[in-house]
């Protein structure tokens, strides 16, 4: 843990202290469709079914301008006018379908509307239907809204009825909940502009982490629309929410923190608390080069309870559609990964906890697949477990002449014409993947059979079916009583949540420390400089406003955007057992780096946010790594804490304080919190011996490195170094805080002579002018100054040299220019500049000229990462050329800057327009 080979790249492995069993929701996916392969069309209508009414989405394959339906999981907005919402009576092909959504927009003006329709959903009482639909008109005009429509009254209304509150962000994906509120994915961000509101920014809808489009959170509201509240925080898309029989949500997350991009499946109670990660970090493989990612969760219905359905597609499906996975959520958290492990019983020999629903095989890349496309299912509630399910077969095409001499395409089915592997097998044609056609069908996989609901037409996409008129028992019998947090969820502080992490030595129930926790926990056998781990530092991301709100320029984030712009909450220490609990700010997404007594983080970065809500308690039993095979944050699952805590009540932890008596099964963090109060986070890294008992070994002595230390500004307001509150943070911008350390005088002066007897500013050595003007080559080729960068205009010479590297340079004629080499080829023979002809080149001389070429010169810093920055850090220890010339509280300043992303700006306001 002392050297950068060994540092770990850590997730805090967390759950909750509400932990409630769950299975499964709302499901829908994408792929196509034409040749059976399986059934056919003309197998009478299913009888069973016959009395569900169905409602789906009928709309165009292509845009007016030909453009192909996509649903891109990165743009939950996006807008496909034409579609049109029908309900059938009766789930049979000869029953007649309605159009019920396109009155809510038809007038003298607009007798035949053109909008966009999504999302459909049906009540508990299988009696009113959900769904999304975004107005006719301009794209940037108009927003997506939640529309109901009750079946028996032909009742269509908007819930939201005031324009201006339903105009106040993009609304989709309703779900309703069993204690009759609805559950929808919004860009409306309620509590999250409240909290910019306290932090003194205007209030906006935050651009989601790749700076496209404003995120979606889910919030809940009543049924009449009233009462909106938003119940996550992350700072991408928590989209698609559905309902399990536990009364829980279950959503699909888009975990893009340092560029993951991986929709992930999650959980968290209606009141967002205990939200914790459910399935798929490691199942994104899809064996066919393309990642797939989830999306549409829905449960399993009856006889399939504990199962989740989703679709497992691309993130943007060039093809439309892809698979659709059945997931065993209560018994694995991945594909090859048991939810509950025992040693042996991780990856090798672990039986799938994903299978397709499809009879053939689905592919997610461009080829043909023999099981074609679905855009979405759902498992019926009848208990026979069959599906409604949006299905094309597979396609190929090849033009042939017509008779005037025009091409014309000819389609034919899959069926005989590729392998298993999507190959076509008759190579005398030039095939091609045809459009996808895709009709209703109920699928029964038991009987192998695919009985047509709506044929499919050409150009034509139906998609989005529910079945609807029948209640959802499970559901039902919630009632009130789901899921929702203690009575001091309700009455917590206000602000607040508290996160307790019970070791941070626990990798994966592993004690990773090298003594033993026991050992490292004691403070009569292990000083505090001997702990590696001895603080947490607790960040917050910070929200990009969309461009007409303020335009921030990709210059803003200096050289890697890779983890955002983000703002310190503050510091809290850990105990000698690795445990911590402190105070933090609820309604936010947070990430938590463990950072040595220097201020520099000992693993790698946090890649999931967290989050709590006001009086919520996250507990974590420790740390996992980013490629772990055990499940992530469902501790009550998997492995149990390598702290045990206390052995008994009334005693103290071994080693310590008698005054600081435990109760069993307490780790240190609790004990003290019990004792002294839950801390709050603070801006120092302050450490205070709590634990040594004088009459058995000398108390530790006090350490601080403080922002009141730094002679030059702080990164905190004045009113926030004088009391630091919930409001608080610590905003580091490089112009502001980091370039003033290489410009601060540091020199000593003789008392007696006056003479100057060292100078240590860094601009001294590290300029290409000397003190007294002339050129000099920097020191190190290392210019710190304040100019103007050559590569980039927006950023400091200093910033682009230490963060980007540069060329070396050398005086020459009088002037600093790049130096240049000759270029050689692999023979070691010159590389000589030629023509056009490729003849050589000459000088005036008549000889020929030789390639040259500049000499790179390393980065001095590595971006979000001070620890492996061991070109800059090292040269300030003990023994390093450098030694003392920085203080420790100008060290601490530089190591969380760059740990948090070594961006140019972290408050997107601070950046002057563009």
């Amino acid at each position: 843990m002392e050297t950068p080979q060994n540092r770990l790249a850590l997730g805090l492995n967390c759950g909750s202290r509400r932990i409630l069993t769950l299975a499964c929701v709302y499901t829908l996916a994408l792929l196509a469709a034409c040749d059976s392969g399986i059934g056919s069309d003309n197998q009478n209508p299913d009888p069973v079914v016959q009395s569900f009414p169905v409602a789906y989405v009928k709309r165009p394959l292509m845009d007016p301008e030909g453009r192909r339906y996509v649903r891109d999981l990165r743009d939950p907005a996006r807008f496909n006018p034409g579609a049109v919402l029908y309900l059938k009576p009766q789930a049979s092909a000869s029953a007649t379908a309605v159009d019920i959504s396109s009155a809510a927009f038809i007038s003298d003006d607009q007798p035949t509307p053109v909008y966009d329709v999504k999302d459909v959903s049906v009540s508990l009482d299988g009696e009113r239907l959900l769904f999304a639909m975004r107005a006719p008109g301009d794209e940037d005009e108009t927003t997506w809204n939640i529309w109901q429509y009750e079946i028996a009254s032909g009742g269509l209304t908007r819930i939201i009825q005031s324009d201006t509150i339903a105009n106040q962000g993009h609304d989709i994906s309703p779900q309703y909940l069993p204690d009759g509120n609805i559950v929808f994915a919004s860009t409306r961000q309620r509590q999250s502009k409240a909290v910019l509101l306290d932090e003194g920014k205007p209030q906006f809808s935050a651009l989601e982490e790749d700076l496209r489009n404003p995120a979606f959170n889910l919030h809940t509201m009543a049924e009449d629309g009233s009462d909106i509240t938003q119940i996550t925080f992350n700072p991408s898309h928590d989209i698609d929410p559905g309902v399990l029989p536990t009364g829980q949500i279950v959503f699909s997350r888009w975990n893009n923190v340092g560029n993951n991009s991986a929709f992930d499946l999650y959980r968290v109670n209606p009141d967002g608390a205990d939200l914790s990660l459910l399935y798929g970090h490691h199942s994104h493989d899809s064996g066919a080069g393309v990642q797939g990612q989830f999306s549409k969760p829905l449960p399993g219905g009856v006889g399939l309870e504990g199962e989740v359905f989703a679709a497992f597609t691309p993130v943007n499906s060039g093809q439309l559609g892809g698979d659709i996975v059945r997931i065993n959520t209560d018994d694995y958290s991945d594909r090859d990964q048991l939810a509950k492990p025992d040693p042996g019983q991780v990856g090798e020999g672990i039986e799938p906890g994903q299978v397709s629903i499809a009879p053939d095989a689905i592919r997610l890349d461009s080829r043909p697949a023999l099981g074609g496309r679905y855009l979405s299912a759902e498992p019926l509630r009848d208990g026979t477990q069959r599906y409604l399910i949006s299905w094309s077969a597979c396609r190929l095409q090849w033009q042939v002449e017509e008779e005037n001499g025009d091409p014309a395409p000819r389609i034919v089915p899959c069926a005989g014409r590729i392998d298993s592997n999507g190959t076509i097998l008759d190579e005398s044609r030039s095939y091609t993947l045809a459009e996808p056609l895709y009709g209703l069908w109920i699928y029964d996989p038991a009987a192998g059979s695919r009985i047509p609901l709506l044929q499919p037409e050409e150009n034509v996409v139906f998609a989005d079916a529910v079945v609807a008129g029948v209640p959802n028992e499970k559901l039902i019998e919630q009632g009130t009583r789901g899921p929702s947090s203690d009575e001091e969820l309700a009455a917590g502080e206000a602000g607040f949540g508290i996160v307790h992490i019970r070791s941070v030595y626990d990798l994966d129930g592993a004690d990773i420390s090298e003594s033993g926790i026991a050992v490292l926990a004691n403070p009569v056998q292990t000083r505090a400089s001997e702990r590696p781990a001895r603080f947490l530092r607790v960040s917050k991301a910070v929200g990009i406003p969309p461009e007409a709100v303020h335009n921030t320029p990709e210059s803003a984030f200096g050289v890697s955007r890779r983890l955002g712009m983000r703002e310190i909450l503050g510091y809290t220490p850990i105990e000698p057992d690795g445990s911590s609990t402190f105070r933090v700010p609820a309604n936010v997404a947070f990430a938590i780096d463990v950072i040595d007594q220097n201020g520099l983080r000992i693993f790698e970065p946090h890649l999931s946010w967290l989050q709590v809500r006001p009086g919520e308690t996250l507990e974590c039993n420790g740390c996992h790594t980013g490629e772990s095979r055990y499940p992530h944050r469902r501790d009550s699952e998997g492995l149990g804490s390598i702290n045990v805590g206390a052995s008994t009540t009334g005693l103290p932890h071994p080693g310590t304080h008698p005054e600081l008596f435990a109760d069993m099964g307490e780790t240190m963090a609790e004990t003290l919190a019990r004792i002294q109060g839950v801390p709050d986070l603070l801006p120092d890294l302050s450490y205070q011996d709590n634990w040594t008992n004088p009459e058995l070994s000398t108390p530790n002595a006090a350490t601080a490195l403080r922002y009141s230390d730094l002679a030059t500004p702080a990164p905190v307001t004045a009113s926030c170094a004088q009391n630091w509150t919930v409001f608080c943070r610590t905003v580091i911008h490089y112009e502001t805080h980091i370039q003033p350390l290489w410009q601060l005088a540091r020199t000593r002066i003789d008392n007696e002579t006056g003479v100057l007897v060292e100078d240590h500013t860094c601009v001294t050595c590290h300029s290409a002018l000397s003190s007294d003007t002339s050129v000099q080559i920097p020191a190190g080729q290392l210019d710190l100054t304040a100019q103007v960068s050559e590569r980039n205009a927006a950023h400091m010479t200093s910033y682009q040299e230490l963060l980007a590297g540069d060329d070396e340079q050398a005086i020459v004629d009088g002037l600093l220019v790049d130096r240049t080499v000759p270029v050689f080829d692999g023979e070691g023979n010159p590389v000589l500049v030629v023509d056009d002809t490729g003849e050589p080149i000459l000088d005036a001389q008549g000889n020929p000229v030789v390639q040259v070429t500049t000499i790179p010169v390393e980065r001095v810093m590595n971006p979000g990462d001070a620890w492996g920055s061991e070109r800059f850090f090292p040269k300030f220890s003990a023994g390093g050329i450098h030694a003392g010339w920085l203080q420790p509280a100008e060290l601490r300043l530089i190591a969380e800057w760059l740990d948090n992303g070594a961006q140019y700006y972290n408050d997107p306001f601070k950046v002057p327009e563009q």
